[in-house]
């Protein structure tokens, strides 16, 4: 008889089984798009609406949201037998809102579990499953990211859990921190009755809750089986942790991974319900046009994370969560979580594990880190931190592998961090080795100079992007550029006056000395008033312009960001974050997003008109005079800086390099008489010659280091240390 395995779920009841394929078409057919179930469910998953597309292509039916549906009630009713099997009884189970359909055949899914042998199981057995039945995009829909076994493991090891303390994960999907929990409460000898009393779990998915439920059961069949009883109170709830707590106490340790679900993917009835405990934890920062370019990123699991201590956490308990590496780097938001503050009450940050260069989710792109808070004790710096990492890049983890086999896969390095602005605790963290923080320091502080986020469209990339097919003294024929937009706007050609029209960069047009704008913008923004030109004027002036614009007005009015921040009365066709410095005809442009290092490089008008950048993916300093220009992008492109930036901001996530840098990294001010200047100005040139011709600039750079680490007053020891600590963090 098979044993109760992941591998084994999965071929007996996966999404490619016997079962699943007979089953499924049944419970599909079984209900209508009236049926009251359906209908409810339906209300209950609003988000499932963007997906439409997605769910079209992945499953061949014609009403794919059902088969979704379909799905869940699949796996509940397996998750009730499977249950049912392992208690060797009857069992009516739960009360499972709309997710107990008693009346549904089973006998496939019986039949088979009659065959499985089942003892005490491994943690979480289910979660493959889950993920085999549900693909990637369904469960972000959800809000579902379950933990890996060993970073699990390795969490509860951080808060020194022994089975001893009492313990609650808020948002315990399908139960995987508790049954590793139970694990070691039974090595402790706890009998059910105490184990019980020592755990809970909260999930506002019914199917979560569900899963967690039945994973108890596996986890101690023999002991749930003498005493049936307990199985009506076991200490798993379907609520939601943060607006409708469950009534339960205190815990010594609060565990768990709380959803990261961004503020401007929430239902906005979600956001208003929320708002006062974001304004309640100092959590709302950056009302202005800042929030719309990425310096407001607001993430559920911060709210979670202090909420949870306030409502469920002992004074002198620890809380350990996986959260986004923004938390220790970004604004907004985030700074508000770093002043480990609930009303009089301290925070204490025990550990950090950055986990952000191993990807512990598989599917995913996350940068993790797990963090221990302790309740009740002021926090110090420096604060510890352990770096995960890969002895090489490729091959990502196995989420089945122990914690001991993925101790061995990867290296971990002790390292500390700081505030970067030591009179500001909300500042994002300086983390590195012990031996290069003081070398950092010699970079920190403010520039004279200041980075500008590029143009934004507010969402209407579509509208404003530009290929041209040709062109005469006066009218250029152009192609609004559609793909890869997120709003579907009509693809269209037509002749435009030219005046309007500038070279913008876009995507990989930025590298390190090289940038090369490859398409155009329609710019029909007033950068004194900050808002569109005159419908009037530009009706006057530029009649094709407004024609072309007009057509997609209702397009443009409906863009979040332009109810959110412009009048009514104001231009339809009104754009974002440009100001005079967007004409500035010489810049200093760097990559901003998704890279490991610094990539600047020194761009200049082309034929009388400035280039633009392309909002948070290309910020800039605007300037007037190239050979200042130069200058900068020398000290951009040095180890020194690139190494500064790397260990403050998230590598290669969306805030790798924003143009705040230029309030947290000095860049001294530009002297032509400083022959050190000139010098590193004629560097510059060189590199960005020697890219154009195709060779190599790594004399050129080795060059620019050495000026570099003179600059900033660095020894050369301290910039060995800087070179192999840069290895670390890339």
């Amino acid at each position: 008889m098979p044993v109760l395995t992941s591998k084994q779920l999965i071929r007996d009841f996966g999404a490619k089984s016997d079962c699943a394929t007979t089953t499924l078409p049944a419970i599909y057919n079984r209900f209508t798009h009236k049926s009251s179930e359906f209908k409810q469910w339906r209300s209950e998953n609003p988000t499932l609406n963007k997906l439409n597309t997605f769910l079209k292509e992945t499953y061949a039916v014609k009403q794919p949201q059902k088969m979704v549906f379909a799905l869940q009630v699949y796996y509940a009713l397996l998750l009730r037998s499977l249950a049912k099997h392992a208690l060797e009884q009857d069992f009516s189970g739960w009360d499972d809102g709309y997710l107990a359909f008693d009346h549904l055949d089973c006998t496939a899914i019986e039949q088979r579990l009659k065959t499985y042998t089942i003892a005490d199981s491994p943690p979480d057995t289910l979660k493959a499953l889950h993920h085999d039945l549900f693909p990637l995009k369904l469960r972000h829909a959800f809000g579902e990211t379950y933990t890996p076994d060993w970073l699990a493991e390795h969490l509860l090891n951080r808060l020194d859990y022994d089975g001893e303390a009492r313990l609650i994960d808020p948002a315990c999907g399908s139960g995987t921190f508790l049954a590793l929990a139970v694990r070691r409460m039974k090595a402790r000898g706890k009998s059910l009755d105490e184990i019980l009393a020592q755990i809970a779990g909260i999930d506002i998915n019914p199917l979560a809750v569900l899963g967690a439920k039945v994973n108890l059961i596996l986890s101690m069949p023999d002991a749930f089986r003498v005493q049936p009883d307990a199985l009506q109170s076991l200490p798993i709830y379907q609520a939601d942790s943060i607006l409708s707590p469950p009534n339960v106490g205190l815990f010594d340790v609060v565990v768990g991974n709380p959803p990261w679900i961004n503020w401007e993917t929430m239902q906005p009835t979600y956001r208003a319900a929320t708002r006062p405990l974001w304004e309640r934890y100092a959590l709302f920062l950056h009302r202005s046009m800042d929030s719309i370019l990425g310096s407001s990123k607001k993430d559920l699991a911060m709210l979670m994370t202090y909420h949870s201590m306030d409502t469920y956490l002992k004074d002198g308990g620890k809380l350990g969560f996986i959260v986004s590496e923004s938390t220790l780097k970004a604004a907004g938001a985030s700074q508000g979580f770093r002043r480990f503050q609930i009303g009089d009450t301290p925070l204490c940050v025990h550990h950090v594990d950055d986990l952000s260069h191993i990807m512990p989710f598989k599917e995913m792109n996350t940068h993790a880190v797990a963090i221990v808070l302790g309740k009740g004790q002021p926090n110090r710096y420096s604060v510890p931190v352990t770096l995960w990492k890969k002895p090489k890049r490729g091959k990502s983890l196995n989420p089945q592998h122990s914690l001991e086999q993925i101790q061995s896969q990867t290296i971990r390095i002790d390292m500390t961090a700081i505030p970067i602005d030591r009179n500001d605790i909300t500042s994002p963290w300086v983390i590195g080795t012990p031996n290069v923080q003081g070398a950092i320091q010699k970079l920190i502080g403010q520039s004279i100079y200041e980075g500008h986020a590029g143009a934004y469209s507010g969402g209407a990339n579509g509208v404003y992007w530009l290929e041209i097919l040709a062109q005469d003294d006066n009218l250029v024929t152009v192609r609004n550029i559609v793909r890869g937009g997120k709003t579907k706007i009509p693809q269209v050609e037509t002749q435009l006056e030219r005046d309007l029209i500038y070279p913008l960069l876009r995507g990989t047009d930025v590298n390190r000395w090289d940038a090369k704008p490859s398409v155009h913008m329609l710019m029909v923004q007033d950068p004194i008033k900050r808002h569109g030109y005159d419908e009037n004027w530009l009706q006057r002036h530029y009649p094709l312009t407004y024609a072309y614009l007009h057509q997609f007005k209702d397009i443009l009015l409906r863009r979040a960001a332009m109810k959110r921040y412009f009048r009514q009365t104001l231009p339809f066709y009104s754009m974002f974050n440009i100001a005079t410095y967007s004409f500035s005809p010489v810049k200093v442009v760097w990559h901003g997003m998704g890279r490991r290092e610094m990539r600047a490089a020194v761009i200049t008008s082309v034929d009388g008109k400035a280039i633009l950048s392309n909002q948070a993916m290309h910020p800039a300093i605007s300037l007037e005079d190239e050979t200042e220009a130069h200058y900068l992008a020398a000290c951009l492109n040095s180890l020194p800086f690139e190494f500064a930036l790397l260990s403050h901001t998230q590598v290669g996530g969306k805030s790798f390099a924003p143009p705040r840098i230029l309030k947290h990294l000095r860049l001294p001010p530009y002297a032509a008489q400083i022959p050190l200047h000139s010098a590193l100005v004629a560097c510059s040139r060189s590199a960005h010659e020697a890219i154009s011709q195709g060779q190599s600039v790594a004399d050129i750079e080795a060059e620019i280091n050495q000026l570099a680490a003179e600059l900033w007053g660095l020894t050369a020891t301290e910039l060995a240390d800087i070179q192999a600590g840069r290895m670390l963090l890339r």
